[in-house]
């Protein structure tokens, strides 16, 4: 009737051959890139706790919440720095990145499990750091009703 679930990730992003190259490349007669050699890799971290209800065969409540968090993103930046006045795209490290939620998904089951109606209220919370800086919270709920015929 009651289930716990907890999942933790860590780990390590690399960035590309292309993004760290010392060359300069022309894309276009608009546009450069170039690469940037001290360009540092950039941990993630993400972890996800939810508990499951289960009343009866009928009902299914699940509250769950998310963190995560990006530290030292690579970014592009774009300049009018290229050669003749063109615009380069060169990638740096710049601030961090979070994106975090807290939901309650809810199900009932009606006319013997043929009926199935889920509703998910969401709450999400993202912003990120440095370069490129910005703040979004959302209010989300989707909704959903499945009919199933039998079998055919």
């Amino acid at each position: 009737k009651n289930q716990l679930y907890f999942t933790a990730n860590y780990g390590s992003m690399f960035p590309n051959a292309s993004q760290k190259s010392p060359n300069m490349l022309q894309r276009d007669e608009l546009m450069w890139y170039k690469g940037t050699p001290e360009l540092n890799d950039y941990k993630y971290t993400n972890a996800l706790l939810s508990y499951t209800w289960l009343p009866n065969n009928r009902w299914q409540l699940t509250a769950d919440a998310y963190f995560g968090y990006i530290k030292n993103r690579c970014v592009a930046l774009y300049s009018p720095t290229g050669p003749n006045g063109a615009m380069l795209r060169q990638y740096f490290n710049g601030g961090d990145y979070f994106s975090d939620y807290i939901g309650i998904n809810a199900t009932g089951k009606f006319f013997g499990g043929k009926l199935v109606a889920k509703l998910r209220p969401q709450f999400w919370i993202r912003k990120t750091t440095g370069d490129y800086a910005w703040s979004s919270n959302q209010l989300t709920c989707s909704a959903q009703l499945t009919y199933y015929f039998g079998n055919f």
